[in-house]
C-alpha cells in the first residue's frame, strides 16, 4: 500500500524548523534563497524522516491503539517502512505519544499548522500538540540519522531550549484554538 504525502508547503522560510539557524544567523534566510533549485536535493534520510512522520500521523489518526506492526511494508512517498524502522524509531515515539494521549482528558492536534504570533508568513507544522490539564506538550519527532537534536542544549552554566520547540509552543500559548477531539459543548482549547 502506498500513501500519498502532502505537497503543500509545511514550513515558511522563517518557520520552526529553521528558527535556531535564523536566530543565530538572520542573513542565512537570504543566502538560502539564492541556492539554485538543482542543488536542493532531497536525501534518502530526508525521505525516510518524512515517511516516518507520515507513518506516525497515519497510525495515530486511525486509532490511538492501532497495531504499529501494520506499518511494515507500507510505502510513504518513495520510502517503504521496515521492521527496523518500526522497532528502533516508530515504536519508541509511538509508546511515548500514546502515554500522553491515554491520560484522561488529554486533547491534541496532529500535524497542526501553527503561525508565529504577529509575524506575517511565519508558520510551521508541529507533529503533535497535546494539552493535559494546564500543561501543553509540544512533540516534534526526530527520526534523522547522524544529526543529534536536543530539546535542551548546554550553553555554559545554562541550558538553551530548542528554538523549534519554542516556536511551536508560541502558538498555543498565545491563541485559543479548539482541539478537534474536544467533547461537544466543552470549552477546552489551546
Amino acid at each position: 500500500m502506498t500513501v500519498e504525502l502532502r505537497h503543500e508547503p509545511v514550513h515558511s522560510p522563517f518557520g520552526g524548523s529553521v528558527a535556531g539557524r535564523i536566530i543565530r544567523c538572520p542573513r542565512s534566510v537570504e543566502l538560502v534563497q539564492k541556492v539554485p533549485a538543482n542543488l536542493r536535493k532531497v536525501s534518502f534520510y530526508a525521505d525516510r524522516g518524512t515517511a516516518l512522520h507520515s507513518a506516525m500521523t497515519s497510525l495515530l489518526a486511525e486509532d490511538a491503539h492501532a497495531r504499529i506492526e501494520s506499518l511494515i511494508g507500507k510505502t510513504f512517498g518513495d520510502y517503504a517502512i521496515t521492521d527496523d524502522d518500526v522497532e528502533n524509531a516508530l515504536r519508541p515515539a509511538y509508546t511515548y505519544v500514546v502515554s500522553l494521549l491515554d491520560v484522561p482528558g488529554a486533547e491534541y492536534f496532529l500535524e497542526k499548522r501553527v503561525a508565529f504570533p504577529a509575524i506575517a508568513d511565519t508558520f510551521g507544522t508541529t507533529d503533535l500538540l497535546a494539552r493535559i490539564n494546564s500543561t501543553i506538550h509540544v512533540v516534534d519527532y526526530k527520526f534523522g540519522v547522524g544529526v543529534r537534536v536536543l530539546a535542551l542544549t548546554p550553553d555554559g552554566a545554562e541550558d538553551v531550549i530548542n528554538a523549534q520547540l519554542l516556536f511551536y509552543a508560541a502558538m498555543p500559548r498565545r491563541r485559543a484554538t479548539r482541539c478537534p477531539n474536544s467533547s461537544p459543548g466543552s470549552s477546552a482549547s489551546f
